[in-house]
């Protein structure tokens, strides 16, 4: 099967709820010293920044980085859509100010399912005049989740003390399939995809 068509919009940094610019912060591991006596340092020989031990702090710091964006970031997953909406969502992104059409029952937010099959009902991708359907496979910033309930409209806190929420809702913790945003800046329609049913075998 070919690729799905690429979206006319470039890719941009979708904002998190729990950290600045929407970036994860990654902090260097803390450092340890030592004093030293002069007559003890004079004849020891430095590593400099750009040493072979620099070198696998920076690829540890990386891998870091990228298990953590792979944790917190999901691509793709689907939303099934209508024809009418679909030049809103590339201009304006996801507004939840639509949530509630088709769902609620983890909570009053823009819905997003791991599996294209679920997207793909009649119920969310409803066919045009023309019998075609439509599905975004989108790049989510899922975040911190935590178990949705039925019309909630925001996330649990995760923090009492804080009162920070958790970033977004799912229908089960341990096999999440269905996540469910709260700010319209954590997904990214990166591709459309549009299809129709096939009825030349019947």
């Amino acid at each position: 099967a070919s690729s799905p068509p690429r979206s006319p919009l470039k890719v941009v940094a979708a904002a998190s709820s729990s950290s600045p610019g929407g970036k994860l912060a990654v902090s260097s591991p803390p450092r340890t010293y030592r004093s030293f006596s002069s007559s003890s340092t004079s004849s020891r020989s430095w590593p400099s920044p750009t040493s072979k031990t620099s070198t696998k702090q920076k690829a540890l710091k990386d891998d870091l980085e990228r298990r953590l964006m792979d944790r917190y970031e999901r691509f793709p997953l689907f939303h099934g859509t209508q024809e009418h909406v679909i030049p809103k969502i590339i201009q304006q992104g996801f507004n939840r100010s639509f949530c509630g059409k088709n769902a609620t029952l983890y909570g009053r937010g823009t819905y997003f399912a791991r599996d294209a099959s679920y997207s793909v009902s009649k119920a969310y991708s409803r066919p045009s005049q023309e019998g075609l359907q439509y599905i975004f496979a989108c790049r989510v910033l899922v975040g911190e989740y935590c178990r949705g309930r039925n019309d909630m409209v925001a996330p649990d806190e995760r923090d009492a003390e804080s009162h920070l929420l958790f970033d977004s809702t799912v229908d089960s913790l341990h096999h999440p399939s269905i996540f469910v945003t709260y700010h319209d800046a954590q997904a990214y329609p990166e591709y459309l995809i549009v299809f129709a049913e096939d009825f030349s075998n019947e």
